[in-house]
């Protein structure tokens, strides 16, 4: 496998030169240069990514690798050719796997890739300035769009009404072009991104952002700086946790209504999850929350619970069982696994004793496979407490494996979710992210299943302890 992922890599970088060939066109010109761009950048993260596979940093180096596939557009066969393989050999594709990065290697990950899309920025924006200098504006304006939506930030205009970046500034034509169809927030303009183009009754948004975390409401600016501060603070126990930090922004939007809520999921195709209070989706990435009628404590576990989904879509490409991506989530976010006082936040603690208790009863928690097989979203579709159970004992089961079942099974969980996270389990390019979870589920399966009959009764006698 070695000798024929270098080979690939090497092909692969012989296309570069071959795309560098122009016709005299403007049009044509666009078109090579831009096929060049996306090979030369494509190139860069999959030798990236190669390195880090060396290194052992399994969920950085497929993020990398998938990174090379998407750039390259299905124009880069070595790109698209090793994330194949990346996914084809699962684990013998690894040099290491079923350890999390040290502190210390994520930090030097993040700096480099920081480095990168810094570099990046700056070549497409030139990239995009040239084609408006040859009056291809439609061309020019689609790169300008998205840059800005991917940089996520305020539009910051120079005295001669030049949208002004970090890379460089966008023309004063173009710029103008850019701001008619953007919305005021905080007093300032944005761009409006996937979800704000599909809402365009939305016409006040409050927000406060820092460079990990952007919270927008429908209610009032307060209440965004009082979530920001909260969540925000969750962010280094998941980094902790998964070994790996996002490299995009988390976005939560908080809705003061009802209506407004449900709008939002019909607009997004997400209908049936006008039956709970929140959401998380990968495309757009936003987490959804409604607080109409909704307890503080309760919003704000809703709030956190919703991230911990976002933050999960942002580190992994892999599609989790929806057994797990609930019980992990509540961990974090769950009835009373958290304390917030306005200024600490606490996580990992003990659930709901009136929850626990219920699962006590008879009958209070599924047979495993059962709960392996349950989509929660049609348990809350038939009722509040049936969806309520199954968070309870997902994070029950979850909890168990980890620290109830004993060091062997800690460790054979660990492994699952360390493979997991950096295999890109389910994972289809350019595809919406599924909401079945066969791959890692199967992978459970293989590696749990001759213990299934041991857990059931172990987890039911830890249960009781609890």
């Amino acid at each position: 496998m070695r000798v024929l992922l270098s080979w690939l890599i090497v092909i692969a970088a012989l296309l570069v030169p071959w795309a560098s060939a122009q016709s005299n066109s403007p049009a044509a010109q666009w078109e090579s240069k831009r096929l060049k761009l996306q090979i030369e950048q494509s190139q860069r993260h999959l030798e990236y990514g190669m390195e880090l596979r060396k290194q052992g940093l399994t969920i950085q180096a497929a993020a990398e690798i998938i990174r090379a596939a998407e750039l390259g557009k299905g124009r880069h066969p070595g790109a698209t050719t090793v994330l194949s393989i990346m996914r084809q050999y699962d684990a013998a594709f690894w040099k290491r796997y079923g350890s999390r990065a040290s502190p210390a290697k994520v930090e030097m990950y993040d700096k480099k890739a920081r480095g990168f899309a810094a570099t990046e920025e700056k070549e497409i924006l030139d990239l995009a300035n040239w084609a408006n200098s040859k009056k291809l504006e439609d061309e020019a304006q689609e790169v300008y769009l998205e840059i800005l939506l991917r940089r996520d930030e305020a539009l910051d205009f120079d005295a001669k009404d030049q949208i002004v970046l970090p890379a460089g500034t966008i023309p004063k034509d173009a710029s103008a072009r850019i701001k008619a169809g953007a919305i005021a927030i905080n007093g300032r303009w944005y761009v409006r991104d996937e979800l704000l183009a599909k809402l365009p009754e939305l016409k006040e948004v409050f927000e406060v952002s820092s460079p990990e975390l952007r919270v927008r409401t429908t209610t009032t600016e307060e209440q965004a700086r009082e979530l920001h501060n909260m969540c925000v603070s969750l962010l280094p126990a998941l980094a902790l946790d998964m070994g790996a930090s996002p490299q995009r922004r988390l976005s939560l939007l908080v809705f003061g209504k009802r209506a407004e809520y449900e709008m939002t999921c019909d607009a997004l195709g997400f209908g049936g999850h006008r039956v709970v209070t929140g959401l998380a989706s990968s495309s757009p990435f936003v987490a959804l929350v409604c607080a109409e009628e909704t307890p503080v404590e309760v919003l704000n576990a809703v709030c956190l619970h919703e991230l911990t989904h976002l933050f999960c879509f942002a580190v992994s490409h892999s599609v989790f069982p929806h057994w797990y991506n609930e019980g992990f989530a509540e961990t974090f976010g769950g009835a009373d696994t958290f304390r917030w006082d306005g200024t600490k936040l606490t996580v990992a603690g003990m659930f709901a004793r009136e929850r626990i208790d219920a699962l006590k009863l008879e009958g209070g928690t599924l047979p495993l496979a059962q709960m392996f097989a349950t989509d929660p979203l049609t348990l809350w579709t038939r009722s509040k407490d049936a969806g309520l159970a199954f968070y309870a004992q997902a994070w029950a089961f979850v909890r168990y494996l980890r620290t109830g079942a004993g060091a062997e099974i800690a460790t054979r969980f660990d492994q699952w979710e360390a493979r997991c996270l950096g295999q890109a389990m389910g994972f289809e390019l350019g595809a919406k992210r599924s909401t079945q979870s066969g791959p890692a589920g199967d992978l459970f399966l293989e590696l749990f299943g001759k213990d299934l009959p041991k857990l059931e009764l172990g987890f039911q006698a830890w249960l009781r302890e609890l």
